[in-house]
């Protein structure tokens, strides 16, 4: 009997299951607004659309067949013209385009980091470079920066070393190229969210959320940056040691307890790292600048950073390594 009624209607109960795919395209459509309103990502937000309608779609066609006679017996006494909206007829074409439009959200980020590697490749592909294809770079990072759109890890590579290297073969272009170089690492450190980073690679021991009972948890840093706000600093997690975060000046280390904090999370200023050893620390939203002196980096991640460099050989590595993504260790002394 079940079989029976799938067949009738898929093959001939048209306007029942023509109704019922319009509620579930309402239902996706609805469901994939909610998320976007709640600051997901397109790609998520599509996703879920996608799955809420074969869901749907699905759960509607098992009802009608388990209730086909009792649906057919309530479709009699209604008459046709108190049916509704969602019995009436609508172009195929226009049934094909919703559907449409949810599958070309979902692979659209990476059809823009496409589209961003191409241009990218296109102007490195003579180097040195010039004046103007610097400046062409960097202008079309910054637009990247600004819709979320990163560059795939071969191309920022490689946009790293073309800059380098005409840094090294014209010295007049010296600070283009090293700004350039610093807009292409603050926009590899552009996207994803603090939450999703997960804990540094260099974590030994667990992490708690607080520090256990009983046990010498006393810890202090040295700021980085007096133009605070009230949350400019904050704490993620409790460690023991040696996972414990550092904020230090080079050359004078802060005593430390058992415990203390496993990862500080500073944002929201502007900072200098020249003469700092830090250690799990997430810089976010931050103006950082570099001048070539001594740092140590022990799994520092960048995130949503704007980076200001000057020419040097310890500057670019700093922007290789950032450019790289994830947690940066980073030794220049």
């Amino acid at each position: 009997m079940f079989t029976v009624n799938l067949r009738n209607y898929v093959f001939r109960d048209n306007r029942r299951r023509l109704r019922d795919d319009r509620i579930s395209l309402l239902i996706a459509l609805a469901s994939s607004m909610l998320m976007l309103a709640l600051g997901q990502p397109e790609r998520t937000a599509a996703i879920a659309g996608l799955v809420v309608l074969g869901v749907s779609m699905f759960g509607l066609t098992l009802h009608y067949c388990s209730s086909a006679p009792q649906i057919a017996a309530r479709f009699r006494q209604v008459p046709s013209v108190s049916r509704g909206i969602l019995y009436r007829p609508v172009s195929r074409r226009l049934a094909w385009a919703s559907v449409v439009v949810l599958l070309a959200l979902v692979p659209l980020p990476e059809v823009e980091a496409a589209i961003l590697d191409k241009r990218l490749q296109k102007l490195i592909q003579t180097v040195p470079l010039s004046r103007g294809s610097i400046d062409e770079i960097s202008q079309t990072l910054h637009k990247a920066y600004s819709y979320g759109v990163r560059p795939g890890s071969s191309t920022a590579s490689t946009v790293q070393e073309a800059l380098k290297k005409t840094s090294d073969l014209e010295p007049t272009l010296s600070y283009d190229a090293i700004n350039a170089a610093a807009v292409a690492a603050s926009v590899a450190a552009s996207t994803g969210t603090v939450v999703d980073i997960g804990q540094p690679p260099d974590m030994h021991g667990p992490l708690y959320r607080n520090v256990p009972n009983g046990k010498d948890a006393a810890y202090t840093l040295i700021p980085i940056a007096t133009n605070t706000a009230p949350d400019s600093y904050s704490i993620i997690g409790f460690a023991q040691r040696p996972d414990v975060a550092r904020m230090e000046r080079i050359g004078s280390p802060i005593s430390i307890s058992e415990y203390g904090p496993a990862t500080w999370l500073v944002k929201g200023m502007t900072a200098t790292l020249d003469g700092w050893h830090l250690k799990h620390i997430i810089f976010q939203d931050m103006k950082l600048i570099y001048q070539g002196g001594p740092l140590v980096l022990e799994s520092v991640y960048f995130f949503r950073c704007q980076l200001e460099c000057v020419p040097s050989e310890n500057s670019w590595r700093l922007l290789s390594a950032v450019s790289n993504g994830g947690w940066v260790s980073l030794s220049v002394l």
